[in-house]
């Protein structure tokens, strides 16, 4: 009561289904749908055609670079930066080409979810591959036996990270919480 709400229609998103949006440091609008990315400048949605970004947007990150990460619904992840768009799938070591949230931790890593579980890559590592100075980045899957409820993550604003630096992800199964300061690998072989 007492609230009053005005909506409007953005030209040029007719027909996309919009799934993620993330306001950057620059106060551009990223506006992440199933047939492309556009961005909002100035009062204005941009042309984006030239940069070639890609369909079936599930998530969008900006690091404390001004890098823009991309996820996908099936073409993994894309790094947007200088003008550069570099695309990372499980060819260059992602655990699955669905990236459907990404989340930053505080130790570097970026953590993403998919339809298969959790993962995390060293966001050193997909730099190094974008510069060149790298081949292919290592990822670390978590699921079930990890003590995910189930391993299939709900996407879009589905993930939060906490002031304690633990994250969330919201699973079809119920909630999932990390510790990413706690987070140990198991390196000693079976016998």
């Amino acid at each position: 009561p007492g609230v009053a709400a005005r909506f409007e229609s953005v030209d040029g998103l007719a027909g996309a289904f919009v799934t993620s949006l993330l306001v950057g440091t620059a106060g551009d609008v990223w506006i992440g749908t199933t047939q492309g990315l556009r961005v909002w400048k100035a009062g204005a949605l941009a042309d984006t055609s030239a940069v070639g970004f890609p369909s079936g947007i599930e998530a969008l990150h900006e690091d404390g670079d001004g890098a823009l990460w991309i996820g996908t619904r099936r073409d993994g992840l894309f790094r947007y930066a200088g003008g550069r768009l570099v695309q990372y799938t499980t060819r260059e070591g992602l655990f699955d080409n669905l990236v459907g949230t990404i989340l930053e931790d505080d130790a570097g890593w970026f953590w993403f979810t998919s339809n298969k579980g959790a993962s995390r890559v060293l966001r050193s590592d997909l730099i190094g591959y974008a510069d060149g100075s790298a081949h292919r980045v290592e990822a670390r899957s978590f699921d079930t036996t990890d003590g995910m409820p189930n391993r299939e993550c709900n996407f879009g604003q589905g993930r939060w990270k906490g002031r304690d630096g633990r994250l969330w992800f919201a699973t079809v199964g119920g909630v999932a919480v990390i510790d990413p300061a706690r987070s140990t690998q198991n390196v000693v072989p079976p016998p």
